[in-house]
């Protein structure tokens, strides 16, 4: 298994463009929240786009979505109740789910990242390395 790291999510998942200044902020504790925060409106900006399975309420009917329930997995948000934890994935999208903050669940191979919860679909995507 990968180390589920912040360099491993931004070298993985994020556009080549955004990498640089993404993974700084998050390496700097002053700057590690604002960083986070892009994803409550931004994330589609962020990710790469070749890296996107599915998007929408769509990923919990993907296949893998289910087989990935038991695996380990770290939580990123600027919600300071789940940023850093490390759930099953079942938990922690269970918990993501009932936050209105932004996240990022991250598996080995694989991320769900939420946008913030307002009116309407909330973003979500599925991706894959």
């Amino acid at each position: 298994m990968k180390e589920l790291s912040d360099a491993y999510f931004v070298q993985t998942f994020i556009h080549k463009g955004r990498r640089e200044r993404l993974l700084s902020e998050l390496n700097h504790p002053k700057k590690r929240y604002r960083a986070l925060d892009r994803f409550c409106h931004q994330a589609e900006e962020l990710l790469d786009p070749a890296k996107i399975l599915c998007r929408g309420k769509k990923i919990t009917e993907e296949a893998v979505f289910t087989r990935l329930k038991q695996q380990p997995c770290r939580i990123l948000s600027p919600d300071g109740f789940l940023n850093e934890r490390y759930e099953t994935f079942e938990e922690a999208f269970r918990l993501v789910s009932m936050s209105t903050d932004a996240a990022v669940i991250l598996l080995d191979g694989y991320a769900v990242v939420t946008e913030e919860a307002m009116k309407g679909e909330r973003g979500m995507y599925l991706m894959k390395e």
